[in-house]
């Protein structure tokens, strides 16, 4: 998952790992889970500009392969981890290099 650093200017990501138990419980009302965070691992750190970047270069593919462009957003934020509250900040650098200034994303 990449999340932004706040407060940084050119904006810096920050990969990270969360590590969590997933308990499944069953009662009367049904089934339903829950988690417990184990560990968080910071992986790396990259500036916006070599994530983008990244991204750029696996959006190319995936629009030679035909998927519609409304489905890239979602590809974006599971493939990258980018939770949605952040994607925007993303997604006005990639529609911007790829022409893309109109497009649904």
């Amino acid at each position: 998952m990449f999340l932004p650093i706040p407060n940084t200017n050119p904006r810096i990501w920050m990969r990270i790992v969360i590590r969590a138990v997933e308990n499944r419980w069953f009662d009367d009302f049904g089934e339903f889970y829950t988690y417990m965070i184990k560990n968080a691992e910071i992986i790396e750190i990259v500036d916006e500009e070599e994530l983008v970047e990244d991204i750029l270069r696996s959006v190319k593919a995936w629009i030679e392969d035909g998927p519609p462009i409304d489905e890239l957003r979602e590809r974006i934020e599971v493939v990258y981890g980018i939770p949605d509250a952040y994607i925007d900040l993303i997604l006005d650098r990639i529609k911007a290099e790829l022409g893309l200034v109109d497009a649904i994303l």
